[in-house]
């Protein structure tokens, strides 16, 4: 609750302390219109949290079915094709699982893979150098390990110092610029990967890329 007080009571300042300036009415239209864009943003900040965290309360287990792991991964690659994020970005694909059959809600698992790709894609947009599809490579390997499904998301991105690591799952915890991130988005994933009696973690250096690793249990 104080992390939400937190998230969303600064933002709600800025906006208010903006108001505050327009109403003065000793502004011209270009600082009005500046104004009202930080606003805006501010706005879509908020709205980004509560959206998250309407997200995170309707965690359930109603939904599960048998999912192919496979099929929702490629499926999602399929939908980023085309998004502006993902420019200049090669996702590459080891399949080396032979069961890809899990229990579980494939919109909750979509999350969660999103979620990592994306993560992935702004810490290889943030890393200098060309962007062509030989220097900003995310990989997707799946493999069978014991009752197991494991899959390892690895970026060649600027990676994640040690002092940050053991924060990343904490709710509101962000390294990214501000207004880009909530720091909510692995909180939630790891809160879904728990539900199903999995694990998630996270191998990083800087300079050498990260790889997320989650285990769910085959059917």
């Amino acid at each position: 609750a104080t992390g939400v007080a937190h998230e969303i009571g600064n933002p709600i300042g800025i906006i208010l302390g903006y108001l505050d300036l327009i109403k003065k009415g000793d502004l011209n239209q270009e600082e009005k219109n500046d104004f009202l864009n930080r606003m805006e943003s501010e706005i879509i900040r908020i709205n980004d949290i509560i959206r998250q965290l309407l997200d995170f309360s309707r965690l359930t287990n109603d939904e599960q079915k048998e999912t192919s792991v496979h099929k929702l991964i490629l499926d999602l690659i399929d939908m980023l094709d085309h998004q502006p994020m993902m420019a200049g970005i090669h996702i590459k694909t080891v399949f080396e699982a032979t069961k890809d059959t899990v229990y579980a809600d494939p919109d909750q698992l979509k999350q969660v893979f999103l979620n990592v790709v994306m993560n992935a894609a702004d810490a290889m947009e943030r890393e200098e150098g060309p962007d062509d599809f030989s220097t900003k490579v995310l990989t997707i390997k799946s493999l069978v390990m014991d009752d197991s499904m494991e899959l390892r998301f690895t970026d060649t991105g600027s990676g994640i110092p040690e002092q940050e690591l053991e924060h990343i799952f904490n709710p509101f915890y962000t390294t990214k610029e501000p207004g880009k991130g909530t720091g909510l988005g692995l909180f939630v994933i790891k809160q879904i990967v728990d539900e199903y009696n999995g694990s998630i973690n996270v191998q990083s250096k800087p300079g050498q890329g990260t790889t997320f690793r989650i285990s769910l249990p085959e059917i």
